[in-house]
């Protein structure tokens, strides 16, 4: 993933923790927490996305990751980019949906 996309996903956790009020928690418990989230949104992004391809462009990547079992993430983000339609606002749907299913999850904890 290129480097702006990481501190963007950086920030909009960091962000989602805020809004989920989960902010003020000691930091070192945040930090490892932050760390859990992003790797569940790359997942969440990774899935989604691939759920978007066509079956040629899934047949491609496919051979792609076949060859280069390696391949970087940044790769397999032009990748999606190329072969899926708007994928930019795509992304944004995923991000709001993760975020809101997030902090109501928090909401719910801190009610009980």
């Amino acid at each position: 993933m290129p480097k702006q996309n990481k501190d963007f996903i950086k920030q909009f956790i960091a962000e989602t923790i805020k809004k989920a009020g989960f902010s003020e928690l000691p930091k070192n418990f945040v930090e490892s927490y932050k760390e859990r989230l992003e790797t569940a949104l790359a997942k969440r992004i990774g899935v989604s996305a691939t759920l978007l391809l066509s079956e040629k462009a899934m047949t491609k990547l496919t051979s792609m990751l076949r060859k280069n079992p390696k391949t970087s993430p940044a790769k397999i983000f032009k990748f999606y980019n190329d072969n899926i339609d708007n994928f930019q606002n795509k992304i944004a749907e995923i991000l709001f949906q993760f975020q809101k299913e997030y902090v109501e999850m928090a909401e719910k904890i801190r009610k009980s």
